[in-house]
């Protein structure tokens, strides 16, 4: 039986957090190899980050363009990506604009409010991997924090993407979807999921904030034939003090 670990994690690469770099860049790497993890999606990667990352990572490869495309912009702050990192052969890799722009002025204004702007590229990154002779592909992305009506249009042209490799690849859907699994948004694509085969891993801990004013915003889907073995957030603390954000991950037998 061919197992696999997948994990999930915004890495929260913030101005304010910089000087942190190198002793949270190197308690993520330590981690992702201390437990063996085959497959990770990460959201707020930069490229700051990022090459933090690889110098620890050797056996590792990152796949997945940032927000701007341009290397011109790498050292804007903003200028995330959604890497997947993953020690395994890679088949195929490519990364998606999702729309962002609201469709309508009041919701525009409400998206580049000052204090809470939202206006910024969103993208999904596609890799298909291969393991034990067994291709399967992954989907990593991170929507908007937000507006009920952009998160609508993005969820729409991620489902066109779903479709697009869910009929030719055992499919993994990994990301920070700014919604809680009550949110109608979300409800609507975990319902689509499930009518292709792909369910939630039901990871229920606060996975943004505290325990008193936290909330769910992080999930993994993985093929429902799939064999959970074991699944959670991430409870160590030194790894849940280098992000807003508590890494989440399921290991399980692939069927």
């Amino acid at each position: 039986m061919t197992k696999i670990k997948i994990g999930s994690f915004n890495t929260w690469d913030h101005k304010e957090k910089t000087g942190e770099l190198e002793t949270r860049s190197s308690v993520f790497a330590d981690h992702i190899i201390d437990e063996c993890f085959d497959i990770i999606g990460t959201q707020e990667m930069t490229y700051q980050y990022q090459n933090k990352l690889i110098n620890k990572l050797i056996n590792y490869n990152f796949y997945g363009k940032h927000r701007l495309f341009n290397i011109f912009f790498k050292h804007i702050s903003y200028n995330e990506n959604n890497s997947i990192i993953t020690n395994k052969k890679v088949l195929f890799h490519k990364t998606y604009r999702l729309p962002f722009i609201p469709r309508n002025f009041k919701d525009l204004k409400k998206a580049i409010n000052k204090s809470h702007w939202s206006l910024v590229p969103r993208i999904a990154t596609v890799v298909v991997i291969e393991i034990d002779n067994k291709s399967i592909c992954m989907i990593n992305t991170h929507l908007d924090y937000k507006l009920d009506s952009v998160k609508k249009i993005q969820i729409s042209f991620l489902k066109k993407i779903i479709s697009k490799y869910c009929t030719k690849y055992p499919l993994i859907l990994t990301g920070d979807f700014n919604m809680q699994k009550e949110d109608n948004n979300f409800q609507i694509l975990e319902s689509y999921l499930k009518k292709l085969g792909i369910s939630r891993v039901k990871i229920d801990e606060r996975t943004w904030g505290n325990e008193t004013n936290g909330e769910t915003l992080d999930h993994i889907f993985i093929p429902s034939s799939w064999k959970i073995l074991k699944k959670g957030v991430i409870s160590d603390e030194s790894i849940s003090n280098i992000s807003d954000h508590r890494m989440i991950f399921v290991e399980c037998n692939i069927k």
